[in-house]
């Protein structure tokens, strides 16, 4: 996984290769498995909810 203050700083170099891959991909209909996975993390908008739920 990139930091995300990595991609922003280098989108210039980044865009044209990633705009191609998902483009390949989609045209292809092939989505490899590390794109079919995904980290989640809620962020409680509320104080004093309870985070483990």
């Amino acid at each position: 996984m990139l930091p995300t203050q990595l991609m922003k700083d280098n989108v210039i170099l980044l865009a044209p290769f990633l705009t191609s891959l998902f483009n390949s991909s989609l045209v292809s209909g092939v989505v490899t498995q590390n794109f079919k996975t995904a980290l989640m993390k809620p962020l409680l908008k509320k104080v004093g909810l309870d985070h483990n739920v």
